[in-house]
């Protein structure tokens, strides 16, 4: 039977078992209903801010066979309420938890330490415990198997009762220990005494395979050797802000502890790379890995653990700001079965390391936010590799960072003309109104002169762009002076030296001229299609800004007009074509702050990710509601989309409103 209380931020109910009464409201209703049949209590959830000492005892006396009770932010409680719980039922208890409960002292604590003897699990956080009430649960509760401490009033003579008395304890968390001087005989913080508490831990909890010390602020290497030496099944080992601590005490760790599977450092400035040359000789079961904030670990460190510990499954790396390319190539090179991997802020890898890990590592999970050395080639070499991806964080790279078309430059390479990286030549694809806009030319459907005229419309007759000749299709898009010097700077732009214009005037018709650029006699036609398209649409905007506009620009600078788009064509949404043809199984995504990606690179994206169940888009400035309305209509299992109100049109809203998370952009 589990009873939890309190807890504002859960708020659900979990379904009823096979047991007798229901728990709700305030302390009438607690005492009202605590009594049922046998004395069971339904095992669920009860949410409530407010349930004072009457309550509790009501649970208590209705509920004696109660064993699991979890008190979060119960602000009515009192030592009374919790007293009177634990003298009905607490031979039967076996897990409590009591956090950010304001009126629960040493009293309470008393209480269990009598009446919970078979007690194995406790969670503590409370600032008004002190060094008694943790004496009393080691005296009493011999059985406890997990046990987490935030008490800052707590010190030497807690952790020595712990180690004296529950040696049968497996799982320890320490948070917010700074109280490690209550025995120094001349009140000074020295290592010896600072280790002689720890030291307790480690000779009485043999059986210890997890350890949590986070801002434990006093602790040094020393203390830490205490515990490898002792505790040799420790499989789970986190520190977090332990300042104090430095390369020694992960070499004792790497000595003593060869059944190591998860390691997390967080915030140890003064561990340096030779630590982890110790690890990687004597963990080498260790399968995860987290590193954040530990500025002086580097490649070598890297290396140690890369070759020392073959099965490693996750490695997670946050501001590694000495971990680059040679790191991800041993990685690669040792650690096949790497299935997830984060490497946010490492701003020294690049894509040679990003390559190297997509050859030698099947990767399901990958986190690039922030890493500005990764280009195009990096992305690409993921999207050949990892087929299997299903998470892919692309957030905070720069603009050209999320380009991926190496597949058109492989055939740019293969080729006889020249190839030039981003070039517009190595773009394949086109927003879906330009390329609407080549099926009408195509099919002779757009409204030039000589189609005005079966009509029987007005029309002005000459050609608006060179102003002598009948404008016709063929002639607007090829045979025409001003456009033979567009094509001509757009040739020079690009060194495609294979293109000669002075035949073109031998084409009959905009189609045969079309087909003999993008056949199959030409290497890559694909790329050939886009830009024809682009140049072509540019064209066609120009003829419409003279007629309806009255205004006209020289070929530079529809030249330049060319560049750009090509820019953004190969930017943001190439990368997300590729992306989505490369890894159909991708279920979460994120974009944010990617101002490449565009409303095309989206439509791309859903076309090929049919799985995706999340998507943050959140500053993505070239987004619009169409792109938002693409995948949210596209992608039917999508579960949640994170985007700028602003971009939400109301047809999208009404359609999966519930689905939809929008920034707070006005705090």
């Amino acid at each position: 039977m589990e009873f939890q209380v309190g807890d504002k931020h859960q708020g659900e109910v979990a379904p009823p078992q096979p047991c007798a009464a229901s728990r709700r409201g305030k302390e009438r209703g607690m005492d009202e209903d605590a009594t049922d049949v046998e004395g069971v209590l339904y095992r669920e959830v009860v949410t409530a801010c407010y349930i004072g000492d009457p309550g509790l005892v009501a649970i208590g006396e209705g509920c004696n066979l109660l064993n699991n009770l979890s008190l979060r932010f119960v602000e009515g409680a009192t030592d009374e309420g919790l007293i009177g719980l634990i003298k009905s039922c607490g031979q039967s208890l076996l897990s409590l938890g009591i956090a950010n409960c304001a009126w629960i002292t040493d009293a309470s604590l008393r209480a269990v330490g009598s009446h919970c003897p078979n007690l194995e699990i406790l969670s503590l956080e409370s600032e008004l415990v002190k060094n008694e009430g943790v004496i009393s649960i080691a005296k009493g509760c011999h059985f406890l198997k997990n046990l987490k401490l935030q008490c800052i009033g707590a010190g030497d003579e807690a952790l020595e009762a712990i180690g004296s008395c529950c040696s049968l304890l497996e799982i320890l968390s320490l948070n917010n220990f700074e109280r490690f001087t209550d025995r120094s005989p001349d009140g000074l913080l020295t290592s010896f005494w600072i280790c002689r508490s720890l030291s307790s831990i480690a000779k009485g909890c043999k059986n210890l395979t997890d350890l949590v010390l986070n801002d434990c602020l006093l602790l040094t290497d020393r203390s830490l050797e205490f515990v490898a030496r002792s505790c040799k099944k420790i499989a789970r080992l986190k520190i977090n802000g332990c300042q104090n601590m430095e390369t020694a005490a992960l070499e004792h760790i790497g000595r003593w502890c060869p059944g190591l599977l998860e390691l997390s450092l967080i915030y140890c400035p003064r561990v340096r790379d030779t630590a982890f040359l110790e690890l990687g000789k004597g963990c080498t079961l260790l399968q995860s890995l987290y590193l954040v904030d530990c500025s002086r670990i580097g490649d070598d460190a890297m290396c140690h653990i890369a070759q020392g510990c073959k099965y490693l499954k996750e490695i997670s790396i946050r501001r590694g700001y000495e971990v680059g390319d040679k790191a991800l190539i041993s990685i690669a090179e040792n650690c096949k079965l790497l299935k997830e991997l984060t490497l946010q802020f490492c701003e020294r890898v690049s894509d040679t390391g990003l390559a190297a890990i997509a050859e030698g590592c099947s990767l399901q999970k990958l986190n690039l936010c922030g890493c500005q050395l990764i280009t195009d080639n990096g992305l690409a070499a993921i999207a050949r590799g990892c087929g299997d991806l299903v998470f892919l964080d692309i957030s905070v790279l720069p603009h050209r960072n999320v380009a991926l078309y190496a597949r058109d430059q492989q055939c740019l390479s293969k080729s006889g003309c020249p190839q030039r990286e981003g070039t517009a030549a190595s773009c394949v694809w086109a927003p879906p109104k330009v390329k609407f806009f080549a099926w009408l030319a195509l099919q002779g459907r757009i409204w030039t002169t000589d189609r005005l005229e079966r009509q029987g419309w007005p029309n002005c007759g000459l050609c608006p762009l060179c102003k002598r000749e009948q404008e016709t299709g063929i002639h607007l898009f090829v045979k025409c002076c001003f456009t033979m010097r567009l094509w001509n700077m757009v040739i020079a732009k690009y060194g495609l030296v294979h293109m000669d214009t002075t035949v073109w005037h031998l084409h009959e018709s905009l189609f045969d001229w079309w087909d003999r650029r993008t056949d199959m006699t030409n290497p890559n036609k694909g790329a050939m299609a886009s830009l024809t398209m682009l140049v072509s649409s540019t064209i066609w905007n120009e003829w419409n800004a003279r007629i309806f506009r009255h205004k006209s620009a020289p070929p530079p600078i529809l030249l330049k007009i060319v560049t750009d788009e090509a820019s953004l064509w190969m930017t943001g949404d190439m990368g997300l074509a590729e992306i989505g043809q490369g890894c159909p199984q991708i279920k979460d995504i994120a974009l944010s702050h990617c101002p490449g990606v565009t409303d095309v690179g989206l439509g791309h994206l859903v076309r090929g990710c049919l799985q995706l169940q999340s998507c943050q888009l959140v500053y993505c400035k070239r987004v619009t509601s169409t792109g938002v309305a693409t995948v949210v209509s596209s992608c039917s299992r999508l579960k949640k989309l994170l985007v700028e109100e602003a971009k939400v049109s109301e047809r999208t809203r009404r359609r999966a409103g519930p689905i939809l998370s929008f920034l707070c952009s006005g705090l």
